[in-house]
């Protein structure tokens, strides 16, 4: 087939080339003002697995790498993290939002506090930039500003829940290592 013949066949057929092209013009317009504006801010922070553990000296092998990043990664997206941020903006004695939770919940086991939870979780991505252990948490909010907040809520709720969590490791590994076990000691 040359391209003189390809060219025939489209002008032979150009009203269905064109009534394809107006109907696709026409559900793009509609979709672009039918749906509501949705804006994306992202947030960064580094993850402290290159540095080496400080009791044993040991550095993380890739394979637990991957599940310490995966982790981490659901963590941010988890009802703990989404929770603090809850609890941050006040949402959950908010008459406005607790209006919501009551016209939308479809979960009778979930109170308003989780509810709303969800409905941040639901907005969060996170992942790990390529090649690199800095962690990237993107929020879709209904404004820019909003969207910014959230993930500066999101970021500063992770940390607290980050170092919360390794406080209590260390505060279960330091009772460990006070009282002596099976008669060792």
């Amino acid at each position: 087939m040359s391209l003189v013949q390809f060219l025939r066949m489209l002008y032979a057929r150009r009203m269905i080339v064109l009534a394809t092209l107006l109907s696709c013009v026409i559900t793009a317009t509609l979709t672009a003002f039918i749906l509501p504006p949705r804006y994306e801010a992202q947030s960064r922070l580094m993850l402290d697995v290159l540095k080496p553990d400080p009791v044993t000296g040991q550095v993380m092998s890739n394979n637990f790498m991957r599940a310490y990043t995966v982790t981490q990664i659901e963590m941010i997206k988890g009802s703990a993290v989404a929770g603090r941020v809850v609890d941050q903006l006040g949402w959950a004695e908010d008459p406005a939002m607790l209006a919501r939770y009551a016209k939308e919940n479809t979960d009778p086991g979930a109170d308003a506090r989780l509810w709303l939870a969800r409905q941040v979780s639901d907005n969060i991505k996170a992942d790990v930039m390529e090649g690199s252990n800095i962690l990237e948490i993107t929020y879709d909010g209904p404004s820019p500003e909003a969207a910014k907040q959230m993930t500066d809520l999101i970021k500063a709720a992770y940390k607290d829940e980050a170092l919360e969590a390794k406080r209590k490791s260390a505060s279960e590994d330091a009772e460990w290592f006070r009282y002596p076990r099976d008669g060792y000691g």
